[in-house]
């Protein structure tokens, strides 16, 4: 319990520094919210995260992560997180960023993410922020900001001699998905220029 408190006042504390400049709700596609915010706010109990996979390149020795999350509160949108960077050593919030080996962006829904993976301690966890439009008015955007932490089973890990991975890690194969408690989520509605509304 301690640790989860600490890990979430880690987030907190990322999330407000990395959240001085004001998002702008034209830079990520908006769409109707599906329910009021109040509703979606008090009645999501959890995501579901539906991939996991976290790599050694063998050229580097960087390790990085795929992970893939249904977030239900967003009308089910599926986030998928490629080649991102995991620290070997964990405890680490981390702000998304698209992979470097690649072109592959981050998931569009997305206003801002960040990731927690803490392989030894089996925590992972994440922290979402995306638009939507209230129903009934599409002048009022509403940023939904939402932090998930689940205990992860235990990893399978596999060695490879040959190729660009020097090792693979996953679940084991009867694990089909993760359920991911949300500690937190709020929303505040935005105007058209990212500013908070008073």
């Amino acid at each position: 319990m301690v640790l989860l408190h600490f890990l979430l006042a880690s987030a907190t504390a990322l999330i407000s520094s990395v959240s001085a400049t004001p998002l702008s709700p034209l830079a990520v596609p908006s769409r109707n919210c599906g329910a009021s915010p109040e509703v979606i706010a008090n009645t999501t109990t959890s995501f579901i995260l539906k991939e996991y996979l976290v790599e050694t390149v063998a050229s580097t020795g960087r390790v990085r992560g795929t992970f893939t999350i249904e977030n239900p509160a967003a009308g089910g949108d599926v986030y998928r997180l490629y080649h991102i960077p995991v620290t070997t050593g964990g405890g680490t919030w981390s702000v998304c960023q698209p992979p470097i080996d690649g072109d592959i962006p981050l998931p569009p829904q997305l206003a801002r993410c960040q990731y927690l993976v803490e392989r030894y301690r089996q925590t992972i966890g994440f922290r979402f922020q995306w638009y939507c439009d209230r129903p009934g008015n599409t002048n009022t955007p509403v940023l939904f900001d939402a932090t998930v932490i689940g205990d992860m089973p235990t990893e399978v890990c596999v060695d490879k001699t040959e190729g660009e991975i020097s090792q693979s890690c996953a679940f084991a194969a009867d694990v089909k998905e993760v359920v991911l408690e949300v500690a937190n989520i709020y929303y505040e509605e935005v105007l058209a220029d990212g500013q908070a509304i008073e």
